[in-house]
């Protein structure tokens, strides 16, 4: 689900050569530092393609996309669908620039799974 694989022989393959750019944390566009604190990032933008139904920042290119998101911008969820309150406060969580500030990933699963026992 992070990138497009154009065709066969590209499966597997990252398409941009930083990586997948719309899922991606400020410090690894600035700085290319990874940590589990990284994926949390991009696993808050994997709940808003989920719920949202379409990619993050999907009427810009990768370009403008690193712009926003450097910039402290994030996501906006539309008001119009019925996505779950919880699901949106993790995510926006998981969205914050600094990455000390960004839930662990056990705290993550964690709460999605107190969400699915209140939903369903």
């Amino acid at each position: 689900m992070s990138r497009a694989v154009e065709s066969a022989e590209a499966e597997g393959n990252t398409v941009t050569a930083v990586g997948p750019v719309r899922w991606m944390c400020p410090t690894a566009m600035m700085r290319r530092v990874y940590s589990p604190k990284s994926d949390v990032f991009s696993f808050g933008n994997v709940l808003f393609e989920l719920f949202v139904q379409r990619i993050p920042w999907h009427k810009l290119d990768a370009r403008g996309a690193a712009t926003k998101v450097l910039a402290g911008e994030r996501l906006s969820w539309p008001s119009k669908r019925s996505i779950p309150p919880q699901i949106v406060e993790l995510a926006d969580r998981c969205f914050a620039f600094e990455p000390a500030d960004r839930p662990a990933m056990v705290e993550v699963q964690q709460q999605l799974e107190q969400i699915i026992e209140k939903e369903y």
